[in-house]
């Protein structure tokens, strides 16, 4: 997870910020998702260099740089809105031999080469 179990369970201020207690670690962990993900190793330093720097996790660098995309691009009501699968089309096969159908794909494939 990134923190110490005497990091996650101290409160207290460190650089101005609070740093998280054992309870609110507890209630976070359960709402989120598992993922992988593959990073040009120029991009995975920065990552590093800002967890370092932050003393923060890899993980929660991703999770904060993903909120800041999520902010910049919100959701517009055409993205919320589910797609569905169109009705079927109404067509009526106009070869009824299945030998016919064969000689016209043929022709169709000799015509295309």
């Amino acid at each position: 997870m990134g923190l110490s179990t005497q990091r996650a369970q101290s409160l207290g201020q460190k650089n101005g910020q609070t740093v998280l207690t054992s309870k609110s670690l507890r209630l976070n962990i359960g709402c989120m998702i598992r993922t992988q993900i593959q990073l040009p190793d120029p991009l995975y330093r920065d990552v590093q260099r800002i967890a370092r720097e932050q003393d923060w996790s890899i993980a929660e660098v991703m999770r904060r740089g993903a909120e800041a995309v999520t902010r910049a691009y919100p959701a517009t009501k055409s993205s919320t809105q589910h797609w569905r699968l169109p009705p079927p089309i109404q067509a009526v096969l106009l070869v009824s031999e299945p030998a016919a159908l064969r000689d016209l794909a043929q022709a169709d494939a000799e015509r295309l080469q």
